[in-house]
């Protein structure tokens, strides 16, 4: 499982995210564009799955209801 959390940390910095290990199974992810746009999520993961949830934003227009944030 090592080796996918590696895989997981790896393919997110390509893409531009901060990936912190925050225990086994699990990732902080953080991206920040312009200065002025952050989003955090936390990944969880495990041999056979793994799962993106959404944790906090500035100024991304987040919807609590839909549990969206806008897109470009």
């Amino acid at each position: 499982m090592q080796r996918l959390g590696q895989d997981i940390r790896a393919a997110g910095r390509v893409l531009g995210w901060e990936m912190k290990e925050e225990g086994e199974g699990k990732i902080l992810g953080s991206i920040c564009i312009r200065k002025k746009h952050k989003a955090i999520v936390v990944i969880t993961y495990n041999t056979t799955t793994f799962n993106i949830t959404y944790s906090e934003s500035n100024n991304l227009r987040y919807d609590k209801k839909a549990h969206l944030i806008h897109k470009n």
